[in-house]
């Protein structure tokens, strides 16, 4: 009985050895071999070498007023008063930071033209029609704001103790001096005052009688500051993708048709995601814009700065626009 029991276990692990596959007879076929593909992950966001960080100008778009230009050779009252109290105007409406025009005081604007004259410095931008103040606060604020609001006084008149006069006004990118980005990245982009938005606007005042101080009129210049935050969208609520990367040149995937214009500026970002903080990885200048997408230069202020922030950009990073 034990020998027939020994037998039938033999048979039995015969027979298993033999479909699967271990010895091959005719009638038992080979149990099928399962294979689990693998393709190689793109690494998580997160996990990509930052070679730079930065501590970002300001979170909105940021405008340096500089003193209106006078063109009719007698609004000379007016000049700095419209500066002032457009500058006011533009921060009550909320969606600009502003440069405190304390800082393009007449001594400081003194001291930046000796300091010139004496480094002897060549290509200065030019302002038509700038007197040597204007002129000289163009160049202390670019690079300290993303755009300059430029004025002009082009009509003015005055009966008695009130007067009105028609300004011209325009807003040029801060951000992308030609002969810089020209020096870090080998090429010039034509980018020299790229202008994102022009208006103009009527301006009532009084003045007292010797005419030696001027009171204008808010509700004027409070009008031209909503034609202006008008044409510069609030994108503080929204975060935009890389699509493409040609060296320092990025493609957002926003365009015209989400308010976007040339000389907007934003910053390429990480978000930590459970305080949604941001890390400031590369900083950028709008230059072309298409129906559903733009094209941005990455900004540095040399070719080091430009290889460091490049680094840190990756089609599928995100983007905040100011």
């Amino acid at each position: 009985m034990r020998k027939l029991f020994t037998l039938a276990i033999s048979g039995m692990l015969l027979a298993s050895s033999l479909c699967l596959g271990l010895l091959v007879v005719p009638g038992c076929e080979k149990a099928p071999v399962m294979r689990i593909s693998v393709s190689p992950q793109p690494p998580l966001f997160s996990a990509w070498r930052v070679t730079q960080t930065f501590v970002p100008r300001s979170q909105k778009f940021k405008i340096a007023v500089l003193s209106f230009i006078d063109q009719t050779d007698k609004a000379k009252l007016v000049t700095d008063a419209m500066a002032d109290m457009l500058t006011t105007e533009l921060f009550r409406v909320g969606r600009f930071e502003l440069f405190d025009r304390r800082d393009l005081s007449q001594q400081r604007v003194v001291e930046t033209a000796v300091e010139d004259k004496e480094r002897k410095v060549t290509n200065k931008q030019e302002i038509v029609g700038a007197t040597a103040t204007t002129e000289n606060q163009y160049e202390w604020v670019q690079a300290s704001v993303d755009g300059i609001l430029l004025g002009y006084i082009t009509s003015y008149e005055i009966d008695g103790a009130n007067g009105f006069f028609q300004c011209d006004l325009r807003i040029v990118n801060a951000m992308l001096k030609d002969d810089k980005v020209a020096e870090a990245i080998g090429t010039d982009l034509g980018t020299r005052e790229l202008v994102i938005y022009g208006t103009s606007g009527k301006v009532r005042f009084t003045t007292n009688a010797d005419k030696t101080s001027v009171s204008l009129n808010r509700d004027d210049v409070e009008t031209i500051a909503n034609k202006v935050k008008a044409e510069f969208k609030d994108f503080s609520t929204q975060q935009f993708k890389i699509t493409g990367i040609d060296r320092y040149m990025i493609t957002l995937g926003v365009g015209q048709k989400d308010g976007i214009k040339q000389g907007f500026s934003g910053y390429v970002i990480n978000r930590e995601p459970t305080t949604g903080v941001y890390k400031y990885l590369a900083e950028f200048v709008v230059i072309n814009v298409f129906p559903g997408a733009s094209t941005a230069m990455l900004v540095a202020n040399s070719r080091e700065g430009y290889e460091a922030y490049s680094a840190n950009v990756h089609i599928g990073s995100e983007a905040v626009i100011k």
